[in-house]
């Protein structure tokens, strides 16, 4: 099973920052992962090296688009639970948020 999470990332700094990765108490493995287009239209995923988030800027992680792969979590996940992430940052550092499971979980 995988899942992925969508939010947004702040960045209200006067300095550039990028996500570098991140790791989480439900699974072993998470990835930035990025949506796109093949040469035959299909739709495909791909991991990305980093997110780079620009001064007093935000970067959306949407379906489609950037986003969060959570490769084989231990338990279900269930809407209504919360998941803890560690963002790591090449200029913030490490950051820890708490992101609730609010929609379908595939």
């Amino acid at each position: 099973m995988m899942t992925a999470a969508y939010f947004t990332l702040n960045n209200p700094t006067d300095f550039p920052d990028s996500l570098l990765s991140l790791t989480t108490e439900i699974a072993n493995d998470a990835q930035i992962h990025e949506s796109f287009e093949t040469e035959d239209g299909m739709m495909g995923m791909r991991p990305v090296g980093l997110i780079p988030i620009g001064s007093k800027s935000s970067v959306e992680l949407k379906p489609g688009g950037i986003h969060i792969m959570v490769i084989h979590p231990y338990d279900d996940i269930v809407v209504g639970d919360s998941v803890n992430f560690l963002l790591q940052f090449a200029k913030a550092g490490d950051i820890e948020v708490r992101l609730p499971v609010s929609g379908k979980i595939n």
